[in-house]
């Protein structure tokens, strides 16, 4: 499974149209499980039939959508089913996070705080996953609240507005991993359990996805063609 922790869309600008409808094309050709809509998402969320890609969960739990049917595909949260290498079945929950300070009035949306939004929804969630992820445009300082919030948390992870490559850190029970801005590395987090099913080791790793970085096919094709 794969997760996108939102700004995913280019911002409002001269050419935003004709870049959001490529981006949207390589959403189609490599879908990602979960999507976490984050602030500089929401201009194009109603407008890009991201509904359609049914093969992707979009998720908002603190978001509060605009009352006009547009946002039906939206979902609080995703749950995820996969089996480990041994052989047990796994459920992971996703929880996404838009900045309330980075949402914009003439989005539509509103935010609410998300320590709070986590409150609410956590009881829908309970007896249904063994692992509870939150994932998106999270500070820093948002995320340790979170972690000391919720001993459920087992990962916080984040995207960073910059350059910085922040090392993880562990708080309470929750790893706090963060990305680097506009897709630039990839994230591999590896948990390593117990006989009960509790994280006793991890190991990350990120790669940066320069002229190194293998192309995918499809998408090398279609950046040819609009060469």
């Amino acid at each position: 499974m794969n997760l996108e922790l939102g700004n995913f869309f280019h911002p409002p600008g001269p050419l935003a149209g004709k870049i959001n409808q490529y981006m949207r094309e390589a959403l189609a050709m490599k879908p990602v499980s979960v999507f976490n809509l984050a602030s500089e998402d929401l201009h194009v969320a109603g407008e890009s039939s991201l509904g359609d890609l049914t093969e992707t969960d979009f998720i908002s739990t603190n978001l509060v959508a605009p009352d006009n049917g547009k946002y039906g595909f939206l979902k609080r949260y995703s749950i995820q089913e996969g089996t480990l290498p041994n052989g047990w079945p796994v459920r992971i929950g996703f929880l996404g996070i838009a900045d309330p300070r980075m949402v914009k009035p003439n989005s539509g949306f509103t935010a609410m705080e998300p320590v709070d939004a986590i409150k609410l929804v956590l009881p829908e969630l309970e007896g249904k996953v063994d692992f509870l992820v939150v994932a998106g445009e999270i500070s820093e300082e948002t995320a340790d609240q979170i972690a000391n919030a919720f001993p459920e948390v087992f990962a916080v992870l984040r995207s960073e507005r910059g350059f910085r490559l922040t090392r993880p850190r562990q708080v309470n029970n929750a790893l706090i991993m963060s990305s680097v801005e506009r897709g630039r590395m990839l994230g591999r987090m590896t948990l390593v359990l117990n006989a009960d099913k509790e994280v006793a080791s991890y190991t990350y790793r990120y790669i940066d996805l320069n002229q190194r970085a293998p192309e995918n096919a499809a998408l090398a094709a279609r950046a040819g063609e609009l060469k």
